[in-house]
Parts: C-alpha cells; structure tokens; sequence
C-alpha cells in the first residue's frame, strides 16, 4: 500500500525494492505502481519463499522507494512480521 495526501499534487509513479533478512526471497522482488496517484493505492502483491521454518520481517527501506516526485517527500514504512512453520 502506498498513500499520498497532499491536496495541490499527485504522486508521479513510484517503485520499491523489499528487504528481508535471513534469506527470505521474493516473487517479484520489486514492485511499480505504473500510474500517478492520490490518496491510498495498492501498490502490489509478492509471493514470500523461506528456506525453512521460522519468523522473519520483511520491509520496505526508505531509500528503496524509487520516485520522480520533484519537492520533499517525508517516506513512512513500516514492516512486517512472517511466522512459517
């Protein structure tokens, strides 16, 4: 998901890279929202392959959400947590 409030501009398209620790891989391992936005979109899905069982976070670093947008933009992720058994 990705939200973009600002009532004077839309986002232009963005791209994101996911990060993970302890050997998690992703199908895709990035994701593009084609198309200029605002408000809150879905940005995509991704299939979480683990090489064996355990908990593992996942997120979506900062400096990995890729954009053209031209003034300050304040980036707020968060992460999540993927228990496998």
């Amino acid at each position: 998901m990705a939200e973009f409030t600002a009532s004077d501009k839309i986002m232009p398209p963005l791209s994101m890279l996911i990060n993970s620790e302890n050997g998690l891989s992703f199908a895709p391992s990035d994701l593009t929202y084609p198309r200029p936005f605002r408000g809150k979109v879905k940005i995509g899905e991704v299939t979480v392959f683990s090489p064996q069982p355990g908990t593992y976070r996942i997120d979506v670093p900062s400096e990995k959400i890729i954009t053209d947008y031209s003034r300050s933009l304040n980036k707020i992720t968060s992460f999540a947590t993927i228990i496998v058994q």
